[in-house]
């Protein structure tokens, strides 16, 4: 919930596309990251007045969604790791609902505790799923170049193993990362 004392994460999407610049003009706003998705812009900031921070943006985006993030993480004891792998295809639908939203960085935190919780080939597996979510988020950042290697990379991780033959016939129809990296056009 609280980042530093008094300061909160909050994750706004909003319809339009914005520039770092409008939201640094905003008294009270710091560690700001934009990503851009197709239909929408997810600004990623800390503040340290929640409602003040989203009735500004209210009144000058429409905002489609708003979260406070950064709970604290849940203690990792053994048992939590069991309940995690049990919950697998529920937590895979969850990421592949995220990842048809664009929502990559989202996605990426839906999956950590499964790569956690995982071992040898389905570890590697589910790393690679993280780092699409993060070549992901670097496109929308268009960090182009970071974005392709990073792609490029997990791409070849998921290939190598056994699992990936044996998970693609499990995961959820909406789960589709993508199988070539996207190109954005350049104007």
């Amino acid at each position: 919930m609280v980042h530093k004392e008094g300061v909160f994460r909050m994750l706004i999407t909003v319809r339009e596309p914005v520039s770092k610049a409008e939201i640094s003009a905003i008294d009270g706003i710091t560690d700001i990251i934009i990503r851009r998705m197709s239909y929408a812009t997810d600004i990623d900031l800390h503040t340290s007045d929640v409602k003040s921070t989203e009735d500004i943006l209210k009144s000058k985006y429409e905002v489609l969604d708003c979260k406070i993030l950064g709970e604290e993480e849940p203690t990792m004891t053994k048992e939590f790791y069991e309940q995690i792998v049990g919950k697998e295809p529920e937590i895979m639908k969850e990421a592949g609902k995220l990842f048809s939203e664009e929502r990559y960085w989202e996605a990426h935190s839906v999956l950590e505790d499964l790569w956690r919780a995982s071992t040898g080939e389905r570890r590697i597996f589910f790393q690679g799923l993280i780092l699409i979510a993060a070549a992901m988020v670097h496109y929308q950042r268009d960090n182009l170049e970071v974005a392709r290697r990073i792609y490029a990379k997990a791409i070849k991780m998921i290939r190598s193993t056994a699992y990936w033959k044996q998970a693609s016939g499990n995961i959820s129809e909406e789960f589709k990362y993508p199988v070539e990296f996207p190109v954005k056009q350049v104007s």
